[in-house]
């Protein structure tokens, strides 16, 4: 089943699978460096980060990451079976 979908669509039923991971890189690229430019990050924050500034000591970050890679694979994996 999956060849058949995978020739019908293509590389197009890889996309989300391809995208998200580099999306999600680019976030914590993007938000890790922000912290030298916005001083405002080390006193504002919200939910279990009060200081932005400082590491999750928690890894509530990379939870999240892992949880939408996952969510993704699940909606492609049922999106292929159609």
């Amino acid at each position: 089943m999956l060849c058949l979908c995978s020739h019908r669509l293509g590389l197009a039923s890889y996309l989300p699978l391809i995208v998200t991971p580099y999306t999600l890189i680019t976030l914590h690229i993007a938000v890790s460096n922000m912290v030298d430019n916005v001083p405002s990050l080390k006193g504002g924050g919200a939910f279990w980060f009060t200081d932005l500034t400082t590491p999750d000591a928690l890894c509530i970050f990379p939870m999240i990451t892992s949880l939408f890679i996952m969510l993704t694979s699940e909606v492609c994996s049922q999106f292929l079976q159609i």
